[in-house]
Order: C-alpha cells, then structure tokens, then sequence
C-alpha cells in the first residue's frame, strides 16, 4: 500500500546516495527487479543500476537472476530511452546468457513477453534459442498468464520477421509454431 512504497521510496533514496556502493551484480540484478516488480521507478537509481550491471561480467550471475532481470529490464524500458547504449549493451548480455535455456516454463513465457517489449534489432540473433526453448513447452501446462505472455512475444517476433521466416511470420518449416490443433 501507500506506506510500504514510501518507506520503499525512502530506502531507494538512500541506495542511490550511496551510489550502489557495496552491491554486488547480483544486488544490482534484483535491485532492478524489484523496482519494476514493485513498479516504484526512481529513475536515477534505475539508470544507475543499468549503466553499472552494462559493464559488468554477468556470466556471475546465476540463470534466475540473469531471468528476473532481463524481465526487469523490459519493464523499465520505456523509461530508459534517452539513455543512449547502456540498455541496448545490458539487453545483449542478458540475452547472451540465454537465462530460458533449461528455465522453468513462467521463466520461458517472462523472456519471451521482455522480449516483445524492447527494440528488436538487438534481439534478433537471439530469437531462434528463445523460440526452440518455447517449443520444448508443454503448452496445454501452461497457465493462462503463461500463455500471454508467450503469446505476446512470440506475436512480435512474428511481426518483426525474427522467428526466422522472410515473410514475417513464423511457420513450422521455418522454425516457427506447428500447426494449430483442433480441439474438440
């Protein structure tokens, strides 16, 4: 409620007057998860989180922190636009780690909705193993919000051209979705 985000706001002040000095990548990861999650943007501390986890190895991190914030990262983009290439270089070394290769399947269905939220130039070589490890899904298992946000990525890698065929769309022979089924 109201007084959690203000103690939370005051919290975040005092993270970004220390500069995240002390926080290891994996502090600053779910840092950035958190703020989305909690959808309490300090923009300042955001940026800051970025630019740092930007330059840093993140083959440190483990696949779920490397998950929770490419997811992260999707949420406060919109807010990070003037940043010039610091998104854009995190976004790539998320993405390189391929934190969906062996994930759960929520963690699968997050990827691919991140991924419908960013530019997707920089996405492109990485569709193709985000999609073979939504093919590898037991999509009847799927919960609803699963399926959404599958749904949604996966919709604007077709329109993008990134699942792999020139037309746009995906298809199976192009390593795209296999045939719909009837059910009865």
């Amino acid at each position: 409620g109201v007084p959690a985000r203000a103690q939370l706001c005051v919290v975040l002040g005092e993270v970004f007057g220390r500069q995240l000095r002390g926080f290891s990548s994996t502090d600053k990861a779910i840092l950035l998860w958190s703020l989305a999650k909690s959808r309490v943007m300090h923009l300042g501390l955001c940026r800051l989180i970025v630019r740092s986890l930007a330059v840093e190895n993140l083959r440190a991190l483990t696949r779920d922190v490397v998950s929770a914030a490419l997811w992260g990262l999707a949420v406060a983009w919109p807010s990070l636009t003037e940043m010039n290439m610091w998104p854009a270089k995190l976004l790539q070394g998320l993405c390189a780690a391929e934190p969906w290769a062996g994930a759960p399947p929520y963690e699968v269905a997050n990827a691919a909705w991140a991924f419908g939220q960013v530019p997707q130039a920089v996405l492109l070589p990485y569709w193709p193993a985000l999609l073979a490890a939504s093919h590898a899904l037991d999509l009847p298992a799927l919960s609803l919000h699963e399926l959404c946000n599958l749904l949604s990525g996966v919709a604007v890698c077709s329109a993008a051209g990134g699942c792999g065929n020139a037309a746009g769309g995906c298809s199976a022979t192009a390593g795209g979705w296999p045939a719909p089924r009837r059910f009865q």
